[in-house]
């Protein structure tokens, strides 16, 4: 069963193929669209494993790789330790490790939504991008209202972290 990595960013995709012996098979580098990630992946037939990095853009690299791959695994960024921790950071060696790692099956997994629900949350997203905007009052730069948010955020949870506390309490 080959193993894969796929390191992909908005336009380009580092693409690295292992066998279970950990051999490099392949090393790519191609467009990160449907069509540059199925001619990487073309002559790999049957079952293929597959880890991809959560990024900015992985949800249409993650619904591309359903459809070639028989199992992706979305790795968690920050608790890939071998990949934060590491001196020297490149595409190509962080897709070799990533497969590696892949290949012993010590990949921190990220839960991946389905695509129904990642539409929902990139429409909340740009929602709250324009709320400050249209909520500042005239001649207040954008900046200073969304650290205000943060403010009046950050201070309603604090609050309820207290009453939950004090509903704990007396109800003890």
């Amino acid at each position: 069963m080959p193993y894969v990595d796929i390191d992909a960013h908005r336009t380009t995709a580092h693409i690295t193929v292992t066998n279970e012996k950990g051999q490099v098979l392949k090393r790519k580098q191609t467009a990160s669209s449907a069509v540059g990630v199925r001619e990487a992946l073309a002559g790999y037939h049957g079952p293929m494993k597959t880890v991809l990095e959560t990024s900015s853009t992985w949800g249409s690299t993650y619904d591309w790789l359903t459809e070639v791959a028989h199992v992706v695994v979305l790795a968690h960024p920050a608790n890939v330790r071998a990949i934060v921790d590491a001196r020297i950071k490149s595409d190509r060696i962080d897709s070799h490790t990533l497969a590696h790692l892949l290949r012993a099956d010590l990949i921190p997994q990220a839960s991946a939504p389905a695509k129904t629900v990642r539409a929902v949350k990139r429409g909340l997203r740009h929602r709250m991008f324009f709320v400050p905007h249209a909520a500042r009052p005239p001649g207040v730069p954008a900046v200073r209202v969304r650290y205000a948010c943060r403010a009046v955020t950050r201070l309603r949870c604090i609050r309820a972290r207290a009453r939950r506390a004090l509903t704990v309490t007396d109800a003890a």
